[in-house]
């Protein structure tokens, strides 16, 4: 069993996708989907979000390519992480190796006979329910925070 709560983020270029577990549970929920604006404030709805859902811990998704290395978009998550963690004091932040989560979520979404105009509203949160739901399986197999914990020097 998972003791408390989590939330876990899947950040685009265009969008943020939010998921959160069930408390005591290993059971992760779309939350939200919110709009990346120019000027980053969608950061103030995002951590209003974490705030009230008072989670242990928070996942960021970590989109390594398939060599395992790190390219644009990997680079993007980790200054996203990195500006939630001087938002958030003392919450930890991790990020969370995410590879093919969002191509996953589109499969999903698509078997389902959901449209492509839905899908696009769905897929980040799907895509943050399969980061969450990974990272509460190694929680619960190794009763550690897994991933990569965001620090600021």
């Amino acid at each position: 069993m998972v003791a408390g709560n989590f939330l876990a983020i899947d950040v685009g270029k265009a969008r943020v996708g939010v998921a959160r577990s069930v408390a005591g549970t290993s059971l992760a929920l779309p939350v939200k989907t919110l709009q990346v604006r120019p000027d980053g404030s969608e950061l103030d709805e995002l951590v209003g979000i974490i705030e009230e859902s008072d989670p242990r811990a928070v996942f960021v998704g970590l989109p390594k390519l398939m060599s395992g290395k790190e390219g644009e978009a990997a680079r993007m998550a980790r200054s996203y992480a990195r500006r939630l963690v001087r938002r958030l004091d003392t919450l930890p932040v991790h990020l969370i190796d995410e590879r093919l989560s969002s191509a996953d979520a589109h499969s999903k979404l698509r078997d389902a006979g959901v449209s492509t105009r839905r899908q696009k509203e769905m897929v980040d949160q799907l895509a943050a329910v399969a980061i969450l739901t990974r990272a509460l399986e190694t929680l619960t197999q190794t009763g550690n925070l897994p991933g990569e914990l965001v620090i600021i020097e």
